[in-house]
């Protein structure tokens, strides 16, 4: 199994025919490891890995982190009207000592905001390291040749479509 990128803007069928071609060079090539592949196919990776029975489990999977991200929100949202209810009375008494409604909105966005932003930054910093910590755990630029046995990392090459 030869792991690839398609190169943005070439088709399947171009790709798999490229593919078939590069397979019938190495059949041909190497007939003592390589003559029982003669036809290559293009799949896009959900499809390879991702048998069917999975695919309900893992929409099922995306559609609770939906519904915990949307329990999130409201959260955050009740958090926020529970905090300008108990600084009702701060802001009367800014009221009163003479600032406008609109200062009053501006402060009350201001702060919304610099909350968001820090929850963003922090998101952020969570995303990259996790990011960081599950690229370490793959194999970068390299497949391993499952269908051969052997154990050795194929190399991988962009396919592009033969010059017209």
């Amino acid at each position: 199994m030869v792991l690839a990128l398609i190169k943005p803007g070439i088709s399947p069928d171009s790709a798999n025919a490229e593919v078939t071609t590069i397979a019938r060079r190495f059949a041909d090539a190497y007939p003592a490891t390589n003559k029982r592949f003669t036809a290559g196919l293009v799949l896009p990776l959900i499809r390879v890995y991702t048998p069917e029975g999975l695919k309900g489990t893992l929409l099922t999977m995306l559609g609770f982190c939906v519904g915990v991200l949307l329990i999130a929100r409201v959260n955050v949202m009740n958090m926020q009207f529970a905090r300008a209810t108990v600084r009702a009375k701060e802001l009367a008494v800014r009221a009163s000592l003479g600032a406008t409604r609109n200062r009053l909105v501006r402060q009350m966005l201001t702060e919304s905001v610099i909350v968001a932003v820090a929850g963003a930054a922090l998101g952020a910093c969570c995303r990259r390291e996790s990011a960081g910590r599950m690229r370490g755990t793959t194999t970068r630029g390299r497949a391993s040749c499952s269908t051969t046995g052997c154990s050795s990392p194929c190399a991988t090459r962009r396919i592009s479509a033969p010059p017209r």
